[in-house]
Parts: structure tokens; C-alpha cells; sequence
């Protein structure tokens, strides 16, 4: 995969798992989606940030 379409995927996963933590309740399973979500997103940032230094 390009770089492009690595961020493309990345972008797409941010969305979904931001969704995921705004519409989840606040039951256990709720409170557990919203801390993996939370999760996928920093790792999506990291990774971001990686392809980002990669391609300077």
C-alpha cells in the first residue's frame, strides 16, 4: 500500500472509531467501546504521524 492510501485507511478508522466512542452508552460494554476507540485513535495518530516523518 502507498503512503496515500495508508492515510486514506488511517482517516477512514478515526471516523469510525470516533463514532464509536460519541454514540456508545454508558454501560460496561459502552464504556468498553468508547476506551478501545479511544485506543485505535491514538495508534492511528501515531501511526500517521510515522508515515508522515517517513516521507520527509
Amino acid at each position: 500500500m502507498s503512503n496515500k492510501q495508508r492515510k486514506i485507511v488511517i482517516n477512514i478508522t478515526n471516523v469510525v472509531a470516533l463514532l464509536a466512542i460519541f454514540t456508545s452508552g454508558t454501560s460496561l460494554l459502552g464504556m468498553l467501546t468508547k476506551l478501545l476507540g479511544l485506543l485505535a485513535v491514538i495508534i492511528n495518530l501515531i501511526t500517521l504521524v510515522r508515515i508522515i516523518k517517513s516521507e520527509k
